[in-house]
């Protein structure tokens, strides 16, 4: 059984106190097709095509039902809505200030059969290279994992800041095929406008003529006189 590794990250609290939150560390990505890879198609009796349309017709079919006002219940958790926002009385309507979420809430078997089982670990200590922990889209900030050529966006972490002068360093947006990271589906593409650049954070703007794809964020560093590390954000960025 694989181990689920965490790392701890600083967390300030009011009066100067400070404390430390745990992050787990993923060993890995897996989307649906990986699933498929895994299963052994001759053991389930059901071609891969097959399954793929199967599970394209169920987000379909979810999409209907939640667009319809019903609540889902599958054996891996519930899908749901929420409304997010204020309302000034008890006859306002939704508006602007408002939104519409999708939750996800796993069942009491997905959990139980994690949490029971789960042999968790610190992560050993290495060396440090930039911590990139949250992507937030400044034009769209509710967008989740969204890129919007031409306007700004926002990663927050540790170790970030890097020497803008130096072409090697800096941030990348490295484009990827079929959502795979070591499928390059192209040259990365360098940012060249950078509003704040520390080692917190870093806001930039999002080239006007990025293409539609997906990309993996990469902040790189030179830590030192002659070490250059890179850190990847944990989840892929799409222009859709």
């Amino acid at each position: 059984m694989m181990t689920i590794f965490y790392k701890l990250q600083p967390c300030s609290l009011p009066g100067g106190r400070k404390k430390f939150r745990a992050r787990v560390s993923y060993n890995g990505v897996y989307t649906m097709e990986d699933m498929l890879d895994l299963l052994d198609s001759h053991s389930v009796g059901v071609s891969r095509a097959i399954l793929l349309a199967v599970f394209e017709e169920i987000h379909l079919l979810l999409v209907r039902m939640l667009l319809d006002g019903h609540k889902i219940e599958t054996p891996i958790g519930t899908v749901g809505l929420k409304i997010k926002g204020y309302f000034p009385g008890d006859d306002a309507r939704f508006t602007k200030d408002n939104s519409l979420e999708i939750t996800i809430v796993p069942t009491e078997r997905l959990t139980k059969a994690v949490v029971s089982k789960a042999k968790i670990r610190k992560k050993p200590s290495t060396v440090p290279k930039p911590d990139l922990q949250i992507y937030t889209n400044l034009a769209q900030p509710d967008s989740k994992n969204i890129l919007t050529p031409g306007h700004m966006a926002r990663v927050s972490g540790y170790e970030l800041k890097f020497d803008a002068q130096d072409p090697k360093q800096g941030i990348f947006l490295r484009p990827i095929k079929n959502g795979n990271r070591s499928l390059p589906a192209g040259p990365s593409v360098r940012i060249e406008e950078i509003g704040l650049n520390t080692d917190r954070q870093l806001i930039f703007q999002v080239p006007a003529d990025l293409p539609v794809g997906m990309y993996v964020l990469e902040i790189k560093s030179l830590f030192g006189t002659a070490s250059m590390r890179a850190g990847e954000f944990d989840d892929l960025l799409i222009v859709p």
